[in-house]
């Protein structure tokens, strides 16, 4: 089937429906909060990163990850550091940060179940 180019966005999350002509994908995550320090919630230890999307990314493959705060280098040592949260603690102005959260959470995964065909 050729493409039509035509992208169509959505106000929810449909059940998913396996078709060979379409392309879908789910935000996980909000618009970045530059400076922006959501303390507390932590998952674990802050963890050594390179930039604040790569901080995002790691909450994003991470499924209790519920938020974030990358913080810059220099603030909590040489490295930047990223800290991922388990909660959505309130945001807190802080130029050393820049926070985000998950909007919505993971579906589970199915790994032996097929999608729903539609002739």
């Amino acid at each position: 089937m050729p493409s039509t180019g035509v992208c169509w966005l959505k106000e929810t999350v449909p059940p998913r429906i396996a078709s060979g002509c379409c392309t879908s994908g789910v935000k996980m995550m909000g618009a970045m909060e530059m400076g922006v320090d959501r303390p507390g919630s932590d998952i674990r230890p802050g963890f050594d990163v390179a930039t604040s999307s790569s901080c995002e990314r790691s909450c994003r493959l991470d499924g209790a990850c519920k938020a974030y705060t990358f913080v810059k280098p220099g603030i909590q040592g040489p490295s930047a550091k990223c800290w991922l949260k388990h909660a959505k603690p309130a945001k807190v102005a802080n130029a050393c940060c820049v926070s985000g959260v998950r909007i919505v959470d993971q579906p589970p995964r199915r790994t032996n179940s097929p999608a729903t065909v539609i002739d």
